[in-house]
């Protein structure tokens, strides 16, 4: 349904959608003139946290600031087309956001999500659309942070050029071949530790977010309200994790049959 807003409406250079915790979020990129801003409609995020569209109306039209920002932005919807949706700019989204307080929600994961929307959203929209709107600025280089297999390599490395250095010494006692048969497990066992301790790949946590999405889909159809954040909840509580990012590889495939088997679970009911 398109939401009736008066003034001009905004047509976007660019849209783009966000995962963000299993919630997808659309942005807007429009330009006027030299200026460019990110618009984010405003119903979808109400719906995701669980706020009254009407009362966050009537909000946003009592404060000066957020009354002056909103417009109507056409938003490629599927199914529906095209529609204009009421949006706020990125700059300003976290003006509306903390003015949601998280102490007055009883649901304690939905109060977890809410404080998750208001540190976290407004940096993943930016990371999506800056290369769009600075791409004359050419980053200065980002010292990684090595990855648990590098370090496990270096590790190795270092580890060898020692056992190296013992085999050559001990070589003259006649320990040589002992002595470098106990490096070489030791390092296979130190390397085959750190990778499992290593987190999950980007392409591992997108098919974990689906099958967390596809399982709060099913819970959601069955009358259970913030199936994702029962999801999460779960997730985070058997793990001891407190994102799905940081699941350790080791656990990846057997997270992955628990979601498939609650999923089938909820199918046949």
């Amino acid at each position: 349904m398109s939401e009736q807003q008066g003034g001009e409406i905004l047509i976007p250079n660019e849209i783009k959608t966000v995962d963000f915790y299993g919630d997808p979020i659309t942005g807007a990129l429009v330009r006027v003139g030299e200026e460019s801003r990110i618009y984010v409609p405003l119903r979808p995020v109400c719906d995701y946290l669980q706020l009254d569209w009407s009362s966050q109306r009537k909000r946003i039209n009592r404060d000066e600031v957020l009354k002056e920002e909103i417009k109507g932005v056409v938003i490629m919807t599927t199914p529906g087309g095209p529609q204009e949706m009421i949006c706020l700019p990125l700059d300003i989204l976290p003006g509306w956001l903390f003015g949601i307080t998280p102490g007055k929600i009883t649901d304690p994961a939905l109060r977890e999500k809410i404080t998750r929307y208001r540190r976290e959203c407004y940096r993943r929209l930016w990371d999506a659309f800056a290369p769009s709107i600075l791409p004359a600025i050419t980053a200065a280089p980002v010292e990684r942070q090595p990855s648990g297999a590098q370090l496990a390599y270096e590790l190795a490395t270092a580890v060898q050029n020692l056992a190296r250095d013992q085999i050559d010494l001990e070589a003259r006692m006649g320990k040589a071949a002992h002595w470098a048969k106990g490096i070489e497990s030791r390092v296979t066992a130190l390397e085959l530790r750190l990778e499992g301790d290593e987190p999950i790949s980007e392409s591992q946590a997108a098919d974990l977010a689906l099958s967390v999405k596809n399982v709060a889909h099913l819970l959601t159809s069955k009358g259970t309200q913030n199936g994702y954040g029962r999801v999460y909840g779960e997730l985070y509580r058997r793990n001891g994790i407190t994102s799905y990012k940081t699941l350790p590889r080791s656990r990846f495939d057997e997270v992955m049959r628990w979601l498939q088997s609650w999923h089938d679970e909820l199918s046949v009911e």
